[in-house]
Order: structure tokens, then C-alpha cells, then sequence
């Protein structure tokens, strides 16, 4: 449907109107320590920014890019998220009025998301979750190798230093085939240590035994 003439002469004067009103209504609800969305939809799309549900041929093209035995790291590009989320609320477009609200309240809702993103994981294995700060992933890694469905429980703990004293948040940590990890970094690792899981039982003898 193409808009009236006299209609499209003042859309530049709505969209700026509304834009201003939306921005408005969205700071006096985080002023008011209100979510500009409704937990549900916020907790779905911190998921979505943080790639599940997402195709895994949408994270490596080509299964020639993670051969057996190999481990790929990579930077997260916050445009490739975004235009994620977008195309996620696009289903609630059907109007240039409607286009013009999400449009407004587009940079407030990325904050909240981005709030939510490191509550994720704890959710997920039910943990104490931590105050909400705004961080999202920059970094991650992929891994293809039997270490990975050998050991289940395997920790990797990235380092701010290479010294490994600064801990960085690990906003996404999982196995999304038997022998592929996902993980997804708040910050640039300098190191990255992997270990097996502390539970694993180990076996030895200590010396001085009688007999």
C-alpha cells in the first residue's frame, strides 16, 4: 500500500515524534527498574544473541572449516546478532506505525538482552544467578575432537592474562554434538586452560605403606 502524498510530506515529523516518545516511555521504565519487555521475550532473545536454536551451518559453513581434532577460535560480530534479534522481532511488523515503535525502542531492548545474556547459563543448571550487568559475548570457541565426548564434564577456563590470574565469564559452554564444544567468551582470551572434570576419579599409591 503506498502512503498519500500528504501522509508521506510529514513521516520524517512521526517518525521523530514517536521516536522521541518511545525513548522516553522506554528510560522512565529502566529509571523505574521496569523491563522495557516481558522477561519471557528477553530471556528468549539473550538466547538467541548467544546462538541457540541457531542452525550450526549458520556458525561454521562448511564442515571442512572444523576438521577432526581441531579447535577454532573467533570474534563475535555484534552486527551479525543484531540483525539476528531483528529479524527475530520482525515478526511483530505489520505497519509502518509498528516499524516506527521497534525502531524506537530498538537500543533500549538490545540493553536489556545484553543484561540478561550471562544469566543464561546459570539458569540453565538452575545456579545462584548474579546481579545483572550489561555484557555480551565477543569471543568464543569451537572445538571438534574425542577430549570432547571422552570427557563430558571437561573445563575451559579463559584468562584475561597469560599469567591466568583474571577469570573472563563464560557466557555459553556446551557440547552441541558428541564431540563438538560451543563456548562463547565475554571478553578476548589471553589463555585458555582446558582440564578434565574435577570429579573424574584418579587412581595412585602413596609411599610408606606397610607390606
Amino acid at each position: 500500500m503506498r502512503a498519500l502524498p500528504e501522509i508521506k510530506d510529514h513521516l520524517p515529523a512521526l517518525k521523530a515524534t514517536a521516536t522521541s516518545m518511545m525513548g522516553s516511555l522506554s528510560r522512565e521504565a529502566m529509571d523505574n527498574d521496569e523491563n522495557p519487555m516481558p522477561d519471557q521475550i528477553k530471556a528468549w532473545l539473550a538466547k538467541l544473541s548467544l546462538l541457540y536454536g541457531v542452525p550450526f551451518e549458520h556458525i561454521a559453513a562448511n564442515s571442512n572449516m572444523l576438521p577432526a581434532e581441531s579447535i577454532r577460535f573467533f570474534y563475535v560480530d555484534p552486527n551479525w546478532t543484531n540483525a539476528l534479534m531483528d529479524g527475530a522481532l520482525s515478526i511483530g511488523v505489520h505497519s509502518s506505525g509498528d516499524l516506527l515503535i521497534q525502531t524506537a525502542v530498538n537500543e533500549p531492548s538490545r540493553q536489556s538482552v545484553k543484561a540478561a545474556q550471562h544469566t543464561v547459563r546459570r539458569k540453565l543448571a538452575n545456579a545462584e544467578l548474579p546481579e545483572e550487568t550489561e555484557v555480551q559475548p565477543v569471543a568464543g570457541l569451537l572445538m571438534r575432537s574425542e577430549l570432547v565426548a571422552g570427557w563430558p564434564g571437561m573445563e575451559i577456563l579463559p584468562y584475561e592474562d597469560t599469567a591466568g590470574t583474571q577469570l573472563i565469564s563464560i557466557l555459553r559452554m556446551d557440547r552441541i554434538s558428541p564431540d563438538v564444544m560451543l563456548c562463547l567468551f565475554a571478553k578476548v582470551p589471553a589463555r585458555i586452560t582446558m582440564r578434565e572434570p574435577k570429579e573424574t576419579l584418579s587412581f595412585g599409591v602413596t609411599g610408606g605403606l606397610d607390606g
